[in-house]
């Protein structure tokens, strides 16, 4: 059985989000949240990946990109946080 996740739609990646948040740990994100990788690139430029944060679980996060295909990223991954 595929878990389907909390949110309904991902941000249009044409459309800039608001209120940039500074870099974080992803453990550190609430609950529900967009955020992007933070690694090192210019994340404000071209296309870029934005994935939904849905919970830790133990040393890993449950996230979806935009496909709603479930990625799992360490949890101390360093993010930039978005509130749309």
């Amino acid at each position: 059985m595929m878990h389907t996740p909390a949110h309904k739609y991902l941000p249009n990646l044409e459309v800039p989000l608001k209120k940039e948040v500074e870099t974080v740990k992803l453990y550190e994100l609430p609950r529900d949240s967009y955020f992007q990788l933070d690694n090192g690139v210019l994340l404000d430029s071209g296309n870029r990946e934005v994935y939904y944060f849905d919970h830790i679980d133990g040393m890993y996060s449950l996230c979806y990109d935009k496909n709603n295909n479930p990625v799992h990223f360490p949890a101390w991954t360093p993010v930039k946080y978005y509130q749309g």
